[in-house]
């Protein structure tokens, strides 16, 4: 949320200075009610369908206002004003959807960011090559076993034994 605040604070601190420098009019002191109209229209344009006042969707809602926050510009001929409202508009959507909000609209660009994932580590070399020998070794010994089961145990020869005998001690220990 906090991530949300700063962004949309930077997107009118941006969108006012820029219309300002273009056409050099005085600079504009934005207040906290402008920050909670977006914060308003942000929450409208995530849940559009929701019902608000006497059941009237989100979206009626939020046309509503913003009409008739354009046309009172539009009508004290205050168009410098509803140029920084546009463009604040827009970077306020391109910093919610950054924020991980506004998926839905696939035309608003800024890929949301991924959360980072933790780095996997890697077990050591040591580790691998002993999972690998117990691995060796248990198949080695199902071979050994197999055989005892189909031929009995006088078919091992001695030195088949003695792998027998180390293989069962190495299971053992490990």
């Amino acid at each position: 949320m906090a991530g949300l605040l700063v962004g949309i604070w930077g997107s009118l601190t941006l969108s006012y200075t820029i219309v300002a420098l273009i056409f050099s009019s005085p600079s504009y002191l934005v207040g906290i009610g402008l920050v909670e109209f977006l914060l308003l229209l942000i929450w409208i344009a995530e849940y559009p369908r929701r019902p608000l006042f006497f059941g009237i969707p989100a979206w009626v809602f939020g046309t509503v206002i913003v009409a008739v926050d354009v046309l009172t510009m539009v009508a004290y001929r205050d168009f410098i004003s509803l140029l920084a409202l546009l463009l604040s508009l827009a970077f306020v959507a391109i910093s919610a959807r950054r924020s991980g909000l506004l998926r839905e609209y696939a035309w608003i660009p800024g890929q949301p960011r991924s959360p980072r994932r933790p780095k996997t580590k890697r077990p050591p070399r040591s580790e691998v090559k002993a999972a690998e020998r117990r691995a060796s070794d248990q198949e080695r010994m199902d071979a050994l076993l197999d055989q005892i089961n189909e031929k009995g145990l006088h078919s091992l020869t001695p030195a088949q034994r003695k792998e027998l005998k180390t293989l069962s001690d190495r299971r053992r220990q490990g």
